[in-house]
C-alpha cells in the first residue's frame, strides 16, 4: 500500500509499505523497488507517528511546502494528514 512518510527534516516522501509489526514502526521501501524486495532486501524502518495514509492532493501540497523550507505551512499540511493502519 502507498503511503506518505515523513523523513528526516520533515521531508514528505511517497514510499510502499512492505511489513508491519506491533510495534512502532512500519517498513517502507521506495515504491519503484518491487524487484528488490523480491531478492529479499528489506526497507527502511519508519515510526508509526511519520506513516500516513496516501492523498496526492497533500503529498503535492507538502512537497512544495518543504522545498520552499516554508516550516509554518508544513507543520500545518502534516497535521492534516491521516495517520496510516494495516487493514
Amino acid at each position: 500500500m502507498r503511503v506518505i512518510a515523513k523523513a528526516y527534516g520533515d521531508e514528505p516522501i511517497a514510499r510502499v509499505v512492505i511489513a508491519s509489526n506491533k510495534k512502532m514502526a512500519y517498513l517502507v521501501v521506495d515504491e519503484e523497488a518491487d524487484d528488490l524486495v523480491d531478492d529479499g532486501i528489506s526497507g527502511v524502518g519508519f515510526p508509526r507517528d511519520c506513516v500516513f495514509r496516501y492523498d496526492s492532493r497533500l503529498m503535492s501540497e507538502l512537497e512544495s511546502a518543504w522545498r520552499a523550507s516554508d516550516r509554518t505551512k508544513l507543520y500545518d499540511l502534516w497535521t492534516q494528514c491521516e495517520r496510516w493502519t494495516a487493514h
